[in-house]
């Protein structure tokens, strides 16, 4: 751990008489966008203090006392040498992928800088002598502290082979002409140093400009003639490594790139913009991943186009003109965003926070305004009124819901598949049901509380209302329902109907306000609908009141665990620990992207479980996606990839699984052999006081 980037190089030399296998950089850049970025910035709470660079040392022996050994004698060294103000070592395989988690993420969470400006690959792979390093980085960051900017720094120390990405806004002429100076002086440094531009990666156009000046007219002929002599005619790749153009041609991004700005329901004015947005992704490809929750499409096809990179990309080459303005509503677009299922895995795993689920939905919202409404996109945003008028008939809409000339009947006319079984709802409402319970008077000392009482726990599922209820009031709330609310309106944004949501949600958070500003906690038990209040309604209102509505918005079980600590004595009196019982559970895709799932699995373990996060991606129902014809095999494939293989293995037979959404349940209950309950229900059922 270091504070200064001399130090850190300086701190690289003596590292190597202790041959270790690697030595990996990471700079200051990555770490402060790393501090930024919801979905990494737990990474750096493996680390100590506040490191502006990291080096990363690994060993490798025929034993682990060995490499203990070796670890130890390097910790020995640093703290001799007073370099660095700290040093980990480990042998754990799971502490050491949690800290090269950040390296390899490195060239998002650079490029995750906000704005035009970007830390680019000009000069990024130059190699000198490792022993050299502390000072032509001294050397390198003068050049680039006499052009006004500062560098992204990664890469491996052990080799001195270093990608630095000096920071320059390639759509201005001045940022073009800073980039060209840059690697003009970056060139002579790197000549100066008996160094390498092309420490890894190769030539190609952009260094390519420099070949001469690096090897010598001499072998630069040599270079010509050799090409002449198999490429007479210049037609294999021309323009590369030799007779490459101008450094300031050529450019993928120049003073001539232009974008035009699309108008939006969303707010995206913190990234500058839509187009901003969508520039925000570099092409890496860290969504073509087949582990964690980003891209479950391409985990499922394993084709480029449905990734959220080729999504991005699309995009990008519509905002910036490389295809007519027109297909931002045309079918192409629609069509690659089709499997999208809007999980948010993209904005927590992309490194540079790319959000395709808030991009789909301002795309459909363009689509629609265009082409129309389908009557199916409709029924499904407003399905909050279809689950009021369903529920109110419940015993025969359940009824009919199982015959399968009903289930061919809405297949035929709204593209509902028939092999998906149709929500079932419940006799009685929820509201119904709080609304005929006594209050509970005795048991008040914290106050007022409002539970957000969601559609699915109204209309299907109110016994996870009444498990709600039940902890609250144990803990010493008064709990409220507001009833003068419309539906969250996640449907709706999901549906691209992005106007009536704003006009849902200014309803809500005129309702939700008063409690809000009085600084009672509105607490939900359906992440896709609470975290609406979170994340949409301040981007649909821009308001203030949004923002208020928001703050005091969070799931229950982060209002557990947050008493947990403050009050431990008042958990251990209203659950009773001694259950003992393992049990597996299933994140909502929302909940894991917005605020993780840590808190459900503290809450479990509170109440005497021993719960077992299962890994895998979305499962596939993601709302309506797996209802819909054309998208059920694919929404089963989603699952099958490790989600139900993991509920239906065999040393988990005896474990029950709980869920937090709707959609898990769905999906969870029709492809597998088990029941799924919602984690509240289980919590519930540790309750030492059975009536509150």
């Amino acid at each position: 751990h270091f504070t200064d980037l001399i130090e850190c190089m300086e701190a690289s030399v003596p590292i190597l008489e202790h041959s270790p296998s690697a030595v990996e950089l990471i700079g200051h850049m990555i770490i402060d966008n790393c501090k930024v970025n919801a979905g990494y910035r737990h990474l750096l709470n493996y680390f100590i203090g506040e490191p502006r660079e990291l080096l990363l040392v690994e060993f490798y022996g025929d034993s682990p006392r060995e490499v203990q050994s070796k670890l130890e004698a390097l910790k020995a060294d640093m703290e001799h040498r007073r370099l660095g103000y700290a040093t980990m070592i480990s042998n754990d395989p799971q502490e050491q992928r949690r800290w090269y988690a950040l390296r390899e993420a490195g060239l998002g969470l650079a490029m995750a800088l906000k704005g035009d400006a970007k830390p680019l690959p000009y000069v990024e792979d130059t190699a000198v002598s490792p022993e050299q390093l502390p000072e032509y980085v001294r050397r390198f960051e003068e050049i680039v502290a006499r052009h006004d900017t500062e560098s992204a720094y990664y890469g491996h120390a052990s080799t001195g082979c270093l990608h630095i990405r000096p920071v320059v806004n390639m759509k201005q002429h001045e940022g073009v002409e800073k980039m060209a100076s840059i690697a003009e002086e970056i060139s002579d440094l790197v000549l100066e140093f008996g160094g390498s531009l092309t420490g890894e990666h190769g030539d190609g156009i952009v260094r390519g400009v420099f070949t001469e000046k690096m090897f010598g007219s001499d072998i630069y002929q040599a270079f010509k003639e050799l090409k002449s002599a198999f490429d007479p005619d210049s037609i294999m790749n021309p323009g590369k490594i030799i007779e490459t153009p101008g450094i300031r041609e050529n450019l993928r991004i120049g003073p001539d790139y232009k974008t035009f700005e699309v108008p939006t329901y969303l707010d995206f004015s913190e990234d500058g913009g839509f187009s901003a947005h969508v520039e925000m992704c570099n092409s890496q490809g860290a969504c073509r991943k087949l582990d964690g929750g980003m891209c479950p499409s391409f985990m499922v096809t394993r084709d480029e186009e449905h990734s959220t990179r080729a999504r991005a990309t699309m995009l990008r080459m519509i905002v910036s003109g490389a295809l007519p303005a027109e297909e931002l509503t045309g079918d192409r677009l629609y069509q690659t965003m089709d499997l999208c299922v809007e999980c948010k895995a993209c904005k927590a795993e992309c490194p540079s926070n790319v959000d395709m689920a808030k991009l789909k939905s301002e795309v459909l919202s363009k689509y629609y305004e265009k082409h129309g409404l389908p009557l199916r996109a409709r029924l499904f945003g407003n399905i909050s009124k279809l689950s009021r008028i369903g529920q109110s008939v419940a015993p025969l809409t359940n009824l009919l819901g199982r015959f399968y000339l009903v289930k061919l009947f809405t297949e035929k006319t709204l593209g509902i598949s028939r092999k998906r079984p149709l929500p079932q709802f419940a006799t009685r409402k929820f509201s119904s049901w709080f609304k005929s319970q006594k209050k509970n008077s005795l048991n008040t000392h914290r106050g007022d509380i409002v539970y957000f009482n969601d559609t699915f726990t109204e209309y299907m599922h109110p016994e996870v209302g009444r498990a709600a209820i039940r902890i609250l009031s144990s803990l010493g709330y008064n709990v409220i329902i507001e009833a003068q609310k419309e539906c969250c309106g996640r449907p709706l944004i999901s549906k691209g109907q992005l106007s009536k949501a704003k006009e849902w949600a200014k309803v809500n958070v005129e309702s939700l306000l008063p409690y809000a500003e009085r600084g009672t906690l509105i607490v939900g038990t359906e992440p896709s609908c609470l975290l609406t209040l979170k994340e949409e309604y301040p981007e649909l209102l821009r308001s203030p009141e949004s923002r208020s509505v928001a703050s005091q918005a969070l799931m229950l079980d982060e209002l557990i665990m947050q008493i947990a600590e403050q009050e431990p004595d008042l958990i251990n009196e209203t659950l009773d620990f001694s259950r003992d019982q393992s049990i597996q559970v299933h994140g909502h895709c929302h909940q894991k992207a917005v605020i993780g799932t840590d808190s459900t699995l503290g809450a479990l373990s509170l109440a005497g479980y021993k719960p077992e996060l299962i890994d895998s991606a979305c499962c596939g129902m993601a709302g309506t996606f797996g209802f819909e014809k054309e998208h059920y095999e694919t929404s089963k494939a989603m699952g099958d990839l490790k989600l139900f293989p993991a509920i239906e293995a065999p040393d988990k037979s005896e474990w029950p699984i709980a869920i937090s959404g709707i959609s898990c349940r769905q999906q969870i209950g029709h492809f597998t052999s088990k029941t799924p309950k919602h984690w509240a229900e289980y919590i519930a059922d540790s309750l030492k006081i059975i009536d509150p």
